[in-house]
């Protein structure tokens, strides 16, 4: 993630939100209906591009809650390539701009439906998801530790009222092997917060 904050008081926040065929980390098995146990998770390649040629109105947020802006707009623009799902906005909220003076921004996360997976027994204690196929809607900025190292953020199934099922990869939810140290999880993405233009 690369945060800027500019002279007019916007924030350019640029990176990938995340690597396709990379592992997460280690989640709950209340973050996913198709497990029975904790289990890692992975976004196949193709997954992202399929579902913004589908559906390219994605929205952007601040912790999965607030929206800021969306892809139709022109406020963001999400596109996959060889590496994964990479962003690129531009956002004037002043939430987001005394987050990003403070070095507080830590990652992204993503908010999905309509998931095809597939899952495989990965020891006796956990599983595997492979995601094959889903529809994105919405990618967030967040505060907290990331479950895919360097792109996005630990998270939960969150079912709304009268809403579809969505699948979110948030803070939202305790993180399973214990509390992660921000400080490090930080050092790790190298986040680089650049001064005011």
């Amino acid at each position: 993630m690369k945060v800027k904050v500019r002279s007019d008081g916007s924030v350019r926040i640029t990176g990938y939100v995340n690597v396709v065929e990379r592992e997460s980390k280690l989640l709950s098995k209340c973050q996913a209906h198709d497990v029975s146990m904790n289990f890692t998770e992975t976004i196949s390649a193709g997954a992202f591009r399929e579902s913004l040629r589908n559906h390219p109105n994605v929205e952007l947020r601040f912790n999965h809650q607030r929206k800021l802006t969306d892809a139709q707009s022109g406020g963001l623009s999400l596109t996959e390539d060889s590496v994964g799902l990479y962003a690129d906005c531009i956002i004037a909220d002043s939430e987001v701009r005394q987050a990003a003076q403070a070095g507080k921004l830590t990652g992204w996360s993503f908010g999905f439906t309509n998931d095809v997976a597939e899952v495989t027994q990965s020891s006796d204690t956990t599983q595997h998801r492979r995601v094959r196929s889903l529809l994105l809607r919405e990618v967030s900025i967040l505060t907290l530790p990331p479950a895919y190292v360097a792109t996005s953020i630990t998270g939960v199934e969150q079912r709304m009222e009268n809403e579809p099922e969505i699948m979110l990869r948030s803070e939202e939810s305790p993180q399973v092997g214990g509390e992660v140290n921000v400080a490090d999880e930080l050092r790790k993405l190298r986040i680089k917060i650049l001064s005011v233009e």
